[in-house]
């Protein structure tokens, strides 16, 4: 949603989002959708952070706007023909101070640069989606809290029924042996000496 939003309002005719990956050897990044024509040609579902430029969205915690660069789908004999000029605006997707994405946006319909009002926007839209995904988070907290102290409160139930019953069972043995005892003494004054 969020990618859909934000190529309708800047005009984008391409974009991704990316999740940082950590894997054991080196940073990776996820591709976890993509839409525009580089999605059709992108190979690899995962870009290593040194050859991309979410290496300095990263770096920076700040968006990065190139607004005049060479596009390069990978083939070495591509016709000078074929070579576009574009403009490249990538944003980083914070919840509650921890990247979480990197959204790269390229190539406007009407052919012109990406400029600071579109980085405002996106920063404004991945904010207030940031803003809501921190909220997501604190009532996913507060729910998985209130359930363990249902939980607690269920097995303090529980054993409070038990230590009642038990309390239950002791007070009748100790007054079936009062009983005994009371019976037992009767019968003692009731033997002639």
């Amino acid at each position: 949603t969020l990618l859909e939003h934000t190529m309708a309002v800047t005009g984008a005719t391409v974009g991704s989002i990316l999740l940082p990956e950590s894997s054991a050897s080196e940073e990776e990044f996820q591709i976890v959708v993509s839409k525009g024509s580089v999605s059709e040609t992108t190979q690899s579902k995962y870009l290593l952070l040194g050859k991309t430029i979410a290496q300095k969205v990263i770096n920076e915690r700040r968006p990065v706007l190139i607004q005049d660069m060479k596009i390069n789908d990978g083939r070495d004999d591509k016709p000078e023909s074929e070579s576009q000029k574009g403009s490249f605006l990538s944003v980083p997707v914070f919840a509650r101070e921890k990247l979480i994405a990197v959204l790269n946006l390229s190539h406007k319909e009407t052919g012109s640069a990406f400029d600071n009002h579109d980085e405002q926007i996106c920063t404004i839209f991945i904010n207030e989606i940031g803003f809501a995904l921190e909220n997501a988070y604190l009532h996913s907290k507060v729910e998985k809290n209130l359930l363990a102290l249902e939980r607690q409160a269920k097995e303090l139930t529980t054993t409070n029924d038990h230590l009642c019953q038990e309390i239950s069972e002791r007070r009748r043995a100790e007054k079936a042996m009062r009983d005994t005892l009371q019976t037992a003494e009767e019968i003692v004054r009731g033997i002639p000496a």
